[in-house]
């Protein structure tokens, strides 16, 4: 089953049924962490990039490396 076709029948479900898988899911923190590393990841698609160089400069201008 892929992801897609899980998220509509979760989607689908009852509200108490939702809740009861939303519950179960978030029991496995492995699969929480891809969540939210997914989440993320949509959240900055937009972001314009910076060269790998331009952050180091700057953490190093920080201090932080």
């Amino acid at each position: 089953m892929s992801g897609k076709t899980l998220a509509m029948q979760a989607a689908a479900l009852p509200e108490p049924e939702r809740e009861e898988f939303i519950t179960e899911l978030l029991q496995h923190q492995d699969l929480v962490e891809d969540l939210e590393d997914i989440l993320l990841f949509r959240a900055r698609r937009n972001e314009p990039s910076v060269p790998f160089d331009v952050v180091v400069a700057g953490l190093q201008r920080d201090k932080l490396l």
